[in-house]
């Protein structure tokens, strides 16, 4: 009996949790349940998840979109080389959409090397920076936090900041000093010419004057806006269907059964 079986059988286990932990480190042969794998790979995923089912394999992840993140890159690709004058894109997306990762996949598709991430929700930075130190598709991106100073070459470059930061909210407890940063950000952050322009948690500034000014100033042609709750702006009218694209509870209601239904040998996305 294989170290599978008798784990397996033991327990009354399923598959579906080595099948999830491979995932995120193996290519799988599509539309199957097997993978590009060494068999020793395989019996490490078992002996590991026999002490931690939760747990991660090492190494760099490898998992790649799914259909719905495909659409959504290929919306904003077509609404972005549609007109020149069209700037400003929506991804209306609830929670566990992977916003991050398709934002930067569309960067990629878009071929970006100046890429500038500014949110509402400071908090969310870590977010951004694992995504490229944990995924094989961004190994060679660079990351900067506070500001957009980078050597010049063809790297990828993905600089992150927040409006509070450009606000000078967290740049110091003294009101001068704290100012000066700000402002020295700012002017650094205007004299990039943008491939790319991310703002996440769009729904937390979105109807902020200032805010929307300094974005709608910076120099670039591409500006996605990323949201779970975009209610007002839609509501406001400030992205038609042309340019936006939604992904609601009920879509993703209706992708947990349609994968059921389709009796994939392998974890759920969408559970």
């Amino acid at each position: 009996m294989s170290v599978w079986e008798r784990w397996n059988c033991s327990k009354r286990r399923t598959d579906h949790r080595v099948n999830l932990y491979l995932s995120t480190r193996y290519h799988r042969v599509s539309d199957t349940e097997w993978f590009e794998v060494d068999p020793e790979a395989v019996r490490e995923a078992v002996e590991v998840l026999k002490k931690d089912p939760e747990a991660r394999p090492k190494g760099k992840d490898c998992y790649e979109l799914r259909d719905e993140q495909r659409a959504a890159i290929d919306a904003a690709e077509t609404y972005f080389e549609s007109d020149p004058n069209s700037r400003w894109f929506l991804w209306n997306a609830k929670m566990r959409f992977g916003k991050t990762f398709t934002a930067f996949k569309l960067a990629q598709r878009l071929k970006s090397t100046r890429i500038l991430v500014l949110t509402y929700f400071p908090a969310v930075d870590e977010g951004w920076s694992e995504e490229i130190e944990n995924h094989v598709d961004f190994e060679e991106w660079q990351y900067a936090e506070n500001g957009a100073s980078f050597e010049d070459g063809d790297q990828v470059q993905v600089s992150f900041s927040s409006f509070q930061m450009l606000e000078h909210k967290t740049l110091g407890k003294n009101r001068e000093d704290a100012n000066t940063k700000a402002d020295a950000l700012r002017r650094e952050i205007d004299a990039v010419n943008w491939d790319l322009v991310i703002i996440d948690e769009y729904h937390h500034g979105a109807h902020h004057p200032a805010r929307r000014e300094f974005v709608s100033s910076l120099k670039t042609q591409r500006i996605l806006a990323l949201s779970g709750t975009p209610f007002r702006a839609i509501a406001k009218g400030d992205f038609t269907s042309d340019s936006r694209f939604d992904w609601t509870y009920v879509d993703e209601r209706q992708a947990l059964a349609d994968w059921a239904d389709k009796k994939i040998c392998e974890a759920n996305p969408y559970e």
